[in-house]
């Protein structure tokens, strides 16, 4: 049940990362000024 749990741990990070990945890309494509 443990190992069950952390594995769902890891891939909800994994999605979570990505996620921020995708948004911080979305946001330095529309609205580059924010980051340079």
């Amino acid at each position: 049940m443990l190992k069950a749990i952390r594995i769902v741990w890891r891939v909800l990070s994994i999605i979570f990362m990505a996620f921020m990945v995708l948004v911080l890309v979305l946001v330095a494509y529309h609205d580059p000024a924010k980051f340079f």
